[in-house]
C-alpha cells in the first residue's frame, strides 16, 4: 500500500517536472526567438 502510493506520488512529481520542463523550453526559445528578430 504504502509503496504503491509512493510510485504514485514519484509520478505525479515526475509529470509535474516535465510541464514545468516544457514551459521553460517554449520561454526560452521565445526569448531567442525575440533576441534574434531584434538583432537583424
Amino acid at each position: 500500500m504504502t509503496e504503491e502510493r509512493d510510485r504514485d506520488a514519484r509520478h505525479r512529481a515526475r509529470q509535474e517536472f516535465e510541464k514545468r520542463t516544457v514551459f521553460t523550453e517554449i520561454v526560452n526559445l521565445f526569448s531567442l526567438v525575440g533576441f534574434l528578430y531584434g538583432a537583424l
